[in-house]
């Protein structure tokens, strides 16, 4: 079993934390040609590694002032720490998650499946598993996260309408034991 880290916004870390999230798609890079046939693909190996795999989940977070003058990797492990993704961080200095040290991240996923497909190729029901936050209303999953993705990566250079090759990355939360 490997460890990766993989970057989650707030409303993908509440999903995780609310049981509602347990797929991610990624951008893969480099991208197919656009009638290039997936037939193939699979020999390519995931960043996010494989099945069985964890990912520790890296998100933007926050310390108490005394170590704002500090770079993330000199905060000492067991310093408090603020998540953005449930709690109001008040004055505290907001940190990239890019930069979040290992042992400051509060979730472990296990990757439970790990493929590539186009993006349009979502179906329905992943598009729950992506955290659709409205099952009781009713409405046009896929809509919904064709218009979260574009909020996510067209200023990435990957809209929805280009229909990229994406990671399917679908996990279960590991409970920590202590």
């Amino acid at each position: 079993m490997n460890e990766h880290s993989i970057i989650m916004g707030p409303e993908s870390v509440r999903g995780i934390i609310g049981g509602t999230k347990t797929m991610t798609r990624r951008i893969c890079k480099p991208q197919f040609p656009q009638d290039a046939d997936y037939n193939g693909a699979h020999v390519l190996l995931s960043p996010y590694g494989v099945i069985g795999d964890r990912l520790w989940v890296k998100e933007a977070w926050a310390t108490t002032h005394y170590f704002d003058a500090f770079k993330p990797s000199l905060i000492p492990n067991g310093a408090n720490v603020h998540y953005l993704a449930s709690e109001a961080l008040g004055g505290l200095m907001k940190r990239s998650p890019m930069f979040m040290p290992h042992w400051a991240s509060r979730i472990t996923l296990e990757v439970t499946d790990v493929r590539i497909e186009r993006l349009q190729d979502i179906s329905p029901f992943d598009a729950i598993k992506e955290g659709y936050p409205d099952l009781e209303a009713g409405g046009d999953c896929v809509l919904w996260y064709a218009r979260l993705w574009n909020k996510i990566n067209v200023k990435r250079g990957y809209p929805w309408s280009d229909n990229p090759w994406v990671w399917v990355i679908e996990f279960k939360r590991v409970e920590e034991q202590s």
